[in-house]
């Protein structure tokens, strides 16, 4: 029987017992009476999901090549944002088409336990249809009917069902097979629509035709609102149910018509479909599809769905890091589905803000308490004194810049089209206006056009497509554009490849002519490929050139609060030391509640019964141990007598004594200068414990000694680090400190660099060795021009390439000190940094190898080369050596060698 079960495995058989599966039935509804409210979700073994895990990567690459545009769920590229900005930018077309005698109609339609009806022979005559190998398709198909079910009641499994057709909610591979199935309606639709049967919606003349939307069950179709046209929708529609076994859900069906088709037709017509007949589908994926003025009646159950959340927490059973948590990843999270597409309106944001702010305050939205800081405050970063809280408008244009950069980055994708089509024929987003009659998603991306032309720039490739005095192209001016007025009318349209000489170098004698020193430094920093490839725009806030929502949120943030009434700015010596005093707090090893006890008495908004005077709290200000004096955070945490003997008590006692301050404030940034980090975190343990011992007073009547109060506090801290210590590994890992020989018959190509970045210069260092460790060749180079650390790496290791070549080297194995190098080199993507032009020509040459590899080491495995890159700096011209090694490479190689 073992052999046997071995047999199948080795010929790509599968064993039944791995699929059965149990099933637990989740309701959709409070108070579920039949079966179509509850979804069943399969829970696969794990030895089935690693099987089904390694087939849905191998299929994943291929969902671009055989699934039609107009469906965007679980394929690579593509998100669920194109599909409703597609369907919003329908509807407003719809809501607007008054004239003309040609109506149009969109039915929405929902599958009825779609996943569940899926019919196995379909199912595998379109994967065979779509051009899969038939071993591939017998294999996917032993996946899905080798199943069994037992479902689970009350935690108990009960029953043995044995299907005979549909697919698993909780198998990996379940919703790839459905896109197949459902490519099967969308291809029945585009074939009706390409014989003329039926027609799309054109929402302008260029535009694409939109005759269908398809979201796994989810699904649009678009057609003229005829007689006709409806009898082909519902002949669509019943042969792909005979076919697939799906069947559509008409009372979860609705139809919208355009303004122009009068009401007796579209009752006539709804009927044909058998579907309700509405002025507007109230949503698509979640999202509305129309929206009109009123627009905080469209986003009212946002506000309210914020609302219950709040509510269901208890306030009261969280400390303030519990708090925070729960704001940032519950409360201020559940907006971010719909801010993708649409720009909530500032008031709307503001009533959302201020439900979480209450709810910080206070642990609970419906009660008033004090608010100690202004909200947007709170919403800086940690290290600027805030607690990181996402400013909702901020964020909200953020997302909507990523829309706009895909739009810019992805120009053939289906939302692109139909845009471009629409506002901008002819240009690009970032040239676009707003237009006439602009629908809403259109008019929430252009408001964060000016995010994205904040933080983007031209990678010069080939310089044809860049304008020298118009465009942002020089990434070490801040606004990335040359500041200095052309010298003539005459080169106001030139471009930036009139600066390259023949060879593709900058023609710096022109540089010299046209711009000052300054700039010319900085143009002359950019790095040029060999290959003179296309100009391309790149993210400027990522090291990788991509887009990213966290730096755009950075930079929408600047811009608004750039656009409000301007503050004066401390310096910049006044910033560095706030960021140092804050880093201090936050990373110090203490538990988060106390870290923002710590946060609270550096701000002065501690409850202390001056504070509380000063908020019209009318309580008396005596101090609660000693009456004598008010009780402000500085009395009350160091002047007091008690919280003397507390300190005293401490080993902290003899350092603090020195230390005199005006404010709590001040007295906390001396000590975090003052003190290690080991002791600034007990100075904070103490503190939060003086101030719960002041509660315990106040509260319970009861207090401690200052001895005790230390012991307790030291003894916090110490099981605080102990549970830290049990989470971090054992046994530490060791790291190579040596140089290892390459196998036999390769070289090894070491590559190093120290760059200077005050004067903008560099020195590289290359040294080839063989197996056994002799020297092959090795040079050193000083250059000059070096913008960035990215540069300098890719610049060695295009010499290390070229030298290799010379030695005319087949099999090499490349060592750099960049990870980024190695990663961008080694999977041959296209980095689009500032050295990215020159990480794509190491790829290039890289390929001229037989045999090549780039890997990432210890700057302890690269000392020649770095030791050689800073010999560069003494030198008056290269230097390079072929055969027998110089004396300063020979003395580093006899302490660097490490047996291969």
């Amino acid at each position: 029987m073992l052999w046997e079960r071995q047999a199948k495995i080795t010929k790509g058989g599968f064993l039944k017992q791995i699929c059965f599966t149990h099933v637990a039935l989740i309701p959709k509804t409070q108070s579920p009476q039949d079966m179509s409210q509850i979804r069943p979700i399969s829970l696969c073994n794990v030895l089935y999901k690693i099987a089904a895990k390694v087939l849905t990567n191998r299929l994943k690459p291929m969902m671009d090549s055989i699934i039609s545009p107009f469906q965007s769920a679980f394929v690579p590229g593509r998100l669920i944002s194109d599909n409703s900005l597609v369907a919003a930018e329908v509807a407003h077309h719809l809501h607007g088409k008054r004239g003309g005698n040609l109506g149009s109609m969109a039915v929405k339609l929902d599958m009825s336990k779609a996943y569940d009806r899926v019919e196995w022979s379909f199912l595998r005559a379109m994967m065979l249809r779509l051009g899969l190998n038939l071993q591939w398709v017998d294999m996917i198909m032993r996946c899905v009917t080798s199943v069994s079910y037992s479902f689970l009641i009350n935690g108990v499994p009960t029953g043995l069902v044995v299907p005979s057709r549909g697919l698993r909610q909780g198998d990996p591979l379940s919703p790839y097979l459905f896109l197949m199935c459902v490519e099967g309606l969308s291809a029945l639709i585009s074939s009706r629509e390409r014989d003329g049967l039926i027609h799309g919606v054109k929402i302008c003349r260029n535009a694409p035709s939109i005759h269908h939307l398809l979201f796994v069950d989810d699904s649009f179709i678009f057609a003229r609102a005829s007689r006709d046209e409806c009898s082909q929708v519902m002949k669509i529609l019943r042969s792909y149910e005979l076919a697939s076994g799906q069947v559509v859900n008409l009372l979860k069906s609705s139809v919208v018509f355009s303004k122009n088709v009068k009401e007796h037709t579209r009752a006539v017509l709804s009927n044909i479909l058998g579907v309700l007949c509405v002025s507007v589908h109230e949503k698509y994926l979640g999202l509305p599809t129309f929206v009109g003025r009123a627009k905080r009646m469209v986003f009212a159950s946002l506000k309210e769905k914020l609302w219950n959340k709040l509510k269901g927490w208890k306030g009261k059973l969280l400390s303030g890091a519990g708090r925070e948590i729960l704001i940032k990843a519950v409360a201020q999270s559940l907006p971010t589905y719909t801010m993708n597409c649409f720009l909530l309106p500032k008031g709307f944001c503001d009533d959302l803000n201020s439900a979480v702010a209450k709810f910080w305050w206070s642990g609970d939205k419906d009660k008033r308490k004090i608010h100690w800081l202004p909200w947007k405050k709170l919403c800086n970063f940690k290290l600027e004194g805030g607690l990181n809280f996402r400013e909702l408008r901020a964020f909200n244009l953020a997302l909507l810049a990523k829309q706009g950069w895909r739009l810019c980055q992805h120009p053939n994708s289906l939302v692109a089209r139909l845009f471009r089509a629409k506002y901008y024929p002819g240009s690009d987003f970032l040239l676009a206006p707003e237009g006439n009659n602009p629908s809403f998603c259109w008019r929430s991306i252009f408001a964060a056009k000016q995010v994205l032309e904040r933080g983007m720039r031209w990678q010069v490739g080939n310089g044809s497509s860049i304008r020298v005095w118009f465009d942002k192209w020089i990434p070490r001016l801040p606004s990335f554009q040359v500041l200095s007025p052309p010298p003539h009318d005459s080169f106001r349209n030139l471009r930036v490849d009139a600066l390259l000489e023949a060879d593709g170098n900058w023609n710096f004698r022109l540089l010299h002519d046209l711009f000052p020193v300054g700039e010319v430094e900085a143009i002359s920093s950019i790095p040029l490929s060999f290959r003179k490839p296309q100009d391309r725009r790149i993210w400027h806030h990522e090291p990788n050139g991509c887009f990213t929502v966290r730096s755009a949120y950075g930079v929408a943030r600047d811009w608004l609060i750039s656009g409000e009434m301007a503050l004066p700015q401390p310096t910049a010596a006044v910033v560095e030391t706030d960021k140092k005093f804050w880093s201090a707090i936050w990373h110090a090893k203490i538990p988060p509640k106390i870290k923002i006890c710590a946060w609270r008495v550096a701000w002065d908004i501690i409850p202390t019964r001056v504070r509380l005077y000063h908020r019209k709290v009318d309580i008396g200000t005596d101090c609660v141990r000693c009456i004598s004096s008010e009780e402000s955070s500085l009395h009350l945490f160091v002047q007091c007598p008690f919280a003397t003997a507390v300190w005293s008590a401490s080993p902290l006692g003899p350092k603090l004594s020195r230390l005199r301050a005006s404010s709590m404030s001040d007295w906390l940034k001396a000590a975090s200068i003052l003190l290690s980090k080991q002791s600034f975190a007990l100075a904070l343990m103490l503190i939060w414990a003086l101030w719960k011992d002041r509660n315990s007073r106040i509260w319970e009547c009861v207090g401690t000694s200052p001895t005790v109060l230390v012991s307790q506090a030291s003894s916090w801290l110490q099981e605080f680090h102990s549970l830290l210590l049990g989470q971090s590994p054992s046994v530490p890992h060791q790291p190579i400190h040596r140089w290892i020989a390459p196998r036999d018959g390769f070289a090894k190509v070491n590559v190093g660099g120290v760059w200077l970045a005050a004067d903008r210069c560099g020195g590289i260092g290359v040294v080839i060795r063989n197996e056994s460790g002799s020297v092959l060749a090795a040079c050193s180079k000083k250059l000059r021009n070096i913008g960035s650390l990215d540069h300098l790496h890719a610049v060695s290791l295009l010499a290390g390439i070229r030298l290799a070549e010379e030695l005319n080297l087949q099999r090499v194995c490349f060592e750099c000190g960049s990870a980024k190098l190695a990663i961008a080199v080694s999977q041959d993507t296209s980095v689009a940094s500032s050295g990215g032009v020159l990480f794509d020509d190491c790829c290039v040459l890289l390929s001229h190898f037989q045999s090549s590899s780039v890997a990432n080491v210890p700057r302890l495995c690269n000392r020649v080369a770095n030791r050689l890159a800073l010999f560069a700096f003494h030198l008056h011209q290269d230097c390079f050596w072929f055969g027998e090694a110089p004396e300063l490479v020979q003395e580093l190689l006899t302490q660097d060698v490490c047996p291969s």
